[in-house]
């Protein structure tokens, strides 16, 4: 178990993703650190937990996965292990492993307050370093999670209201979720409650609008609108060759709607 994955807001100018390491490496030098990404939107909880739901399940089996994206850093909010049939996350009780807990069966839930595998002092700001960081590390020497802290029930953890599309008839209407580093707006309207049938669809956002779901980028020309169904298996929208959120940052806050229609 010495696989730990990384999920932060941090970014890459400071020290705090070399501290965060340097932490588990010193507790345990044998672990193995992964980076998911540390370039997340600044206190976006929703966009990490959709990360992490889109990535975990890739990684070897009993993968610690550490995500640290608390806006509420040093306020009563608990620092929580969740230790489900397959993994192992850490990170604060604000929703960030919501989407993961739907696919993952829970085992165990501990509060993290044994300040032994802390380290001294801890920070008011930075609990990363202090409570996360060496909880993984210890975890991942193998220590059993029950030294952490005492276990609390799975209705003591808080749920991010997610946004879920609304159907209509023939008609859905969804939202964007997640931007990806390419401009690229994905949104909630999963494939499974789409028919076969994409060319049928229309779909419109703002002042776009689009006819037909396509396969990839270079079904259309250059610079032109497209949608088609991403790797997370979700409707995403994306322009060929270029980055749809630069060219309308207030796309991303607009509402999507997908409409089925025969000839």
């Amino acid at each position: 178990m010495n696989i730990i994955a990384l999920l932060t807001d941090y970014g890459l100018k400071d020290h705090y993703v070399g501290t965060i390491k340097g932490v588990i490496k010193t507790i345990n030098p044998k672990a193995e650190i992964i980076d998911i990404s540390h370039n997340l939107e600044l206190g976006n909880v929703l966009s990490a937990s959709f990360l992490l739901a889109n990535s975990y399940k890739y990684f070897p089996l009993n993968t610690i996965f550490i995500c640290i994206v608390d806006p509420d850093v040093g306020s009563e909010s608990e620092p929580i292990l969740i230790k489900t049939r397959n993994y192992y996350f850490i990170g604060r009780n604000n929703g960030v492993f919501t989407q993961v807990l739907e696919n993952e069966i829970v085992e165990k839930i501990f509060f993290l307050d044994n300040h032994n595998y802390f380290l001294k002092p801890i920070s008011n700001t930075f609990h990363g370093r202090d409570i996360f960081a060496p909880i993984g590390a210890y975890l991942s020497k193998g220590i059993n999670p029950e030294n952490f802290g005492k276990k609390i029930n799975i209705d003591n953890l808080y749920n991010l209201p997610l946004p879920k599309p609304i159907i209509k008839q023939d008609v859905i209407e969804g939202n964007i979720i997640y931007v990806d580093r390419f401009g690229n707006l994905i949104t909630n309207i999963h494939k499974n409650i789409l028919t076969n049938e994409l060319s049928k669809y229309f779909i419109k956002i703002s002042n776009f609008e689009i006819k037909g779901i396509n396969s990839t980028f270079s079904d259309v020309r250059t610079k032109d609108l497209v949608c088609y169904i991403g790797s997370s298996q979700y409707l995403e929208l994306g322009l060929n060759f270029d980055s749809l959120d630069k060219k309308d940052p207030d796309l991303k806050y607009q509402k999507i709607t997908v409409t089925y229609k025969l000839d």
